[in-house]
């Protein structure tokens, strides 16, 4: 039976007299891909970051997985399966596909890495090093220092290390930024495999992915939330027509 994994009530965050966030109501339900929607300035960072604990609300609250987390640590949050990717790569481009991995694996157990040069040997690292690189595809870069991967590849590499927490709720933010067509295709791909074992949140300005992808879309204009629904839903929605894709749609 499904339920709603992440819940938001009235989440209202301002600077100064800016209102990022404008008593945003969202639900995001388990087992879907519920895409974030919205033109430059909408607030969806500003979103994102509450959601994740980088920001903390003025008010409103936010229950995830039944719990409250309006004022969690990002880190609990992490530890509780709420797991987030960012618009720019975080990986450590000095070090190997499997070093970044690896390091990505002992984080989330909560390893210290005083013993670094160890990593590989470390038992929760041999034992899940391997599914985490295939889960995105990059068994056979393995040992490519990441400075020399694709920017696609980069992605895919972000994702699998946000990935080693196991989360329940995964937030994908812009995934597509910088990407040509075929690094699109791949992450696209990726995500409709992940689609089987969690639930995702993306944020995203590729209108034709977000429309093949998200089972519903929430979307934003100036802080606030001006429609919730399924793809058909928001594409047939005169408010969202003509205040984000166009008169056109």
């Amino acid at each position: 039976m499904t339920h709603n994994i992440l819940e938001l009530s009235g989440i209202q965050k301002s600077f100064g007299a800016v209102s990022a966030s404008d008593g945003i109501d969202m639900n995001v339900q388990s087992g879907t891909v519920h895409a974030l929607i919205g033109p430059n300035g909408a607030g969806k960072t500003t979103l994102v970051n509450l959601i994740s604990g980088e920001l903390l609300p003025d008010h409103g609250t936010a229950v995830f997985n039944g719990e409250d987390i309006t004022l969690m640590k990002p880190y609990l949050r992490a530890q509780k399966g709420l797991a987030r990717s960012y618009q720019i790569t975080s990986i450590f481009e000095h070090l190997s596909v499997a070093e970044n991995m690896a390091l990505s694996i002992l984080a989330q157990s909560g390893h210290n890495f005083r013993f670094f040069r160890n990593a590989f040997s470390a038992p929760l690292v041999k034992a899940n090093l391997e599914s985490c690189l295939d889960r995105v595809g990059l068994c056979d870069r393995a040992d490519i220092i990441a400075s020399h991967l694709s920017h696609g590849e980069k992605r895919q590499l972000e994702v699998g290390m946000t990935l080693s927490g196991q989360p329940k709720l995964l937030v994908l933010d812009e995934p597509m930024a910088g990407m040509g067509p075929g690094g699109t295709v791949e992450m696209s791909k990726l995500i409709n495999k992940l689609r089987q074992e969690m639930t995702i949140l993306l944020v995203e300005h590729d209108m034709k992915v977000v429309f093949s992808l998200a089972d519903q879309i929430t979307v934003l204009v100036y802080g606030k939330a001006i429609a919730h629904g399924t793809p058909e839903e928001i594409k047939a929605h005169a408010e969202v027509k003509t205040a984000y894709l166009g008169d056109n749609g």
